[in-house]
């Protein structure tokens, strides 16, 4: 699908409200050429993937960059970030690179140092097949969507090919995310959010093709907040909707309801 490589920036929100707060693109350490998957930690620090410029770019909690993983990545679309490691999903050289973070003196600035791979490219079992996106549940596992043959990849925190799941019920999987004992992950061709739980049994379906609440047209990023509230990148329809833990429309963020920029083609939450 088209992606946005129009004026791309990072747009922040108040939490829980949804109200405009920021965009960062100001400098040249900041510029995006074309942001994609991101993750935000527990200390603030929010990761973000340049596909154009194949890196990610790291942000304290105003917006200052502080630190960046450059010239290893082939392809970078998605990153997630788990205890002390950086975990950044290479669609072009089919695996996950793992990276280890290192703290400088002042404890702003993050440092990076290659850890290993998980995954390798291939169309058998276990093999990455047009990777799009990844999780990580509060065990260790890894999760990772697997475009190419509609299904869900799981490995375990040492790495370790565990198995797969979802190829009966996705179409056209494109994001994932993970919390509790629930895995959510956006159907792009069905336009749904197809919920498992970790063992990849499936549980739900929520929403379907059409621009009501609670409805999307091709939704592309997914994510979770500690509350268990879920976060849909509706791209076609050009906003994040916002559902409870069971699935019912809770609300409608978009910078233009509170005197942001109106969204051209989001992709990222």
């Amino acid at each position: 699908p088209p992606r946005s490589t129009l004026f791309p920036y990072t747009t922040l929100f108040r939490s829980g409200r949804g109200q405009y707060q920021d965009s960062w693109n100001d400098d040249s350490r900041s510029r995006f050429g074309d942001p994609a998957g991101a993750d935000l930690t527990d200390d603030g620090y929010l990761f973000v993937v340049d596909r154009q410029y194949r890196n990610v770019k790291v942000f304290d909690e105003r917006g200052n960059v502080a630190g960046a993983i450059t010239g290893k990545l082939a392809g970078p679309v998605d990153v997630a970030v788990y205890d002390e490691y950086v975990y950044v999903l290479d669609a072009r050289a089919g695996h996950i690179a793992v990276f280890e973070i290192y703290r400088s003196l002042s404890g702003k600035e993050l440092q990076f140092k290659p850890y290993g791979y998980i995954g390798e490219p291939g169309d058998g079992p276990g093999k990455l097949d047009e990777p799009s996106s990844l999780a990580i549940d509060s065990a260790g596992y890894i999760y990772a969507v697997n475009e190419g043959k509609s299904e869900i990849l799981k490995f375990s925190d040492e790495g370790e090919y565990v198995g797969s799941f979802g190829a009966e019920e996705l179409v056209g999987p494109r994001a994932i995310a993970v919390y509790g004992e629930h895995v959510y992950v956006t159907d792009f061709e069905r336009h749904t959010v197809e919920v498992f739980d970790r063992a990849g049994e499936h549980q739900a379906t929520w929403g379907g093709p059409g621009d009501a609440p609670g409805y999307f047209e091709e939704p592309t990023d997914i994510d979770v907040d500690n509350d268990g509230n879920v976060y849909v990148i509706d791209a076609g329809n050009q906003r994040v909707q916002k559902l409870s833990p069971q699935g019912e429309h809770v609300a409608t963020v978009s910078p233009a309801n509170s005197g942001g920029p109106s969204f051209f083609r989001p992709i990222g939450v």
